[in-house]
C-alpha cells in the first residue's frame, strides 16, 4: 500500500525543487502535445559600466512567448525602457513565428500605474 503524501508549503522553496516541478511539467507536455521548441532568452538593459538596469525574461515553446520577468531600476522607470524591452521582445516573437504571447503576472506588479500598455 502506498504511503499517502504530505503537503509541504515554503516560502523559501529550494531551486532545484522549482526545476525539478517544471522540468516534470515539460515533459509530461512533450509526451502528450510532441516536442515545443523550448527556448529561453533574456534581453537586458545594461549601464555604461555594464551594471544590469533592467531586463526581460522569456521563453517560447508551442508557438506561444512567455514573458516571465520584466524589471526595471527604479532609477530608469518612466522613461520608455520597459516599452523598449517588450518592442525588442516582440521583434523576438516575429523571428520566431511565434502566434502568441503571454505575459505572467510577475511583470504587472511594479507597472501599476504605469502608462505605458501592452499592444497586440
Amino acid at each position: 500500500m502506498k504511503q499517502p503524501l504530505r503537503i509541504d508549503i515554503t516560502e523559501k522553496p529550494h531551486p532545484k525543487d522549482i526545476e525539478f516541478i517544471l522540468q516534470q511539467l515539460l515533459a509530461f507536455n512533450r509526451d502528450r502535445a510532441g516536442e515545443g521548441h523550448f527556448q529561453q532568452l533574456a534581453i537586458f538593459l545594461r549601464n555604461e559600466g555594464d551594471r544590469l538596469a533592467g531586463g526581460l525574461i522569456d521563453s517560447t515553446y508551442w508557438q506561444w512567448l512567455y514573458i516571465d520577468i520584466l524589471w526595471i531600476d527604479d532609477t530608469w522607470r518612466g522613461q520608455g525602457y520597459g516599452h523598449a524591452l517588450l518592442e525588442a521582445a516582440s521583434k523576438k516573437k516575429f523571428i520566431c513565428r511565434v502566434g502568441n504571447a503571454h505575459l505572467t503576472k510577475k511583470t504587472n506588479l511594479q507597472a501599476a500605474g504605469s502608462r505605458h500598455t501592452a499592444k497586440q
